[in-house]
């Protein structure tokens, strides 16, 4: 079931639930601002594992990375993010914001 936004027909992520994980296929090829990101996470407070797939993703903004990979993993640490299909400029989008993890 896609989630459509304000005036635009097009959906923007699919999402299918299997039990306490959920698989997010993303469906624009560009995601740039905290909001897209904030629509994606709505309500998978609860969930323990989050896919994303970036299959069809060209890029993704600051804002977009920032929100998904550190603010939401930040405000609920038992929920786990996995990026899945992603390009290498998204990759390191990713790998850009998310906190460095301190060694062990």
């Amino acid at each position: 079931m896609g989630n459509v936004t304000g005036d635009s027909p097009q959906p923007e992520f699919d999402l299918e639930c299997h039990g306490d994980s959920v698989r997010i296929r993303l469906l624009r090829p560009d995601f740039i601002a905290r909001s897209e990101a904030r629509r994606l996470l709505a309500n998978l407070e609860n969930v323990r594992e989050i896919i994303v797939d970036f299959r069809d993703v060209r890029s993704v903004g600051q804002g977009f990375a920032d929100e998904v990979f550190r603010v939401f993993t930040t405000r609920h640490p038992g929920i786990v993010i996995h990026p899945e299909h992603a390009s290498p400029p998204v990759l390191a989008m990713i790998k850009h914001v998310r906190p460095a993890t301190p060694p062990e």
